[in-house]
């Protein structure tokens, strides 16, 4: 390929990037929609809809300590890795008076962690807390 065909691949390959990111953002969106909507009781079956259940929920409410948190991300960990589940999360919502806190830590939203075999995490966080 001459040097004028290499640049056009590569300004092809740019709008291609751009088109996978909107596209990656857009589902990752959808799935975080849907874990809410998992942990909010709503159903269990796939993101696309139907009648297979994809998910198990376990549902814990009241005052959660960070540690109980770690607890629930490690346990997601744990399923990850044995093979069990290709994947898990754990989501919270915190609030302002919340005793466990830190001194002047900020934030109160949402958080969900979906965690992945070897450690490997991705993290949602509420952009307005």
């Amino acid at each position: 390929m001459d040097a004028e065909g290499a640049e056009g691949a590569e300004g092809g390959a740019e709008g291609a990037d751009d088109d996978d990111d909107a596209d990656l953002a857009s589902r990752l969106a959808g799935f975080h929609e849907w874990i809410g909507g998992v942990a909010a009781g709503f159903g269990r079956e796939g993101p696309g809809g139907g009648d297979r259940v994809v998910a198990e929920a376990h549902r814990w409410e009241g005052l959660l300590t960070p540690r109980m948190v770690r607890s629930a991300a490690e346990f997601c960990a744990d399923l990850a890795d044995s093979g069990r589940y290709p994947w898990a999360a754990v989501t919270t919502w915190g609030f302002p008076e919340d005793p466990t806190r830190a001194p002047g830590a900020s934030g109160c939203g949402e958080l969900t962690f979906a965690v992945t075999p070897g450690g490997r995490y991705l993290l949602f966080a509420d952009s307005s807390s």
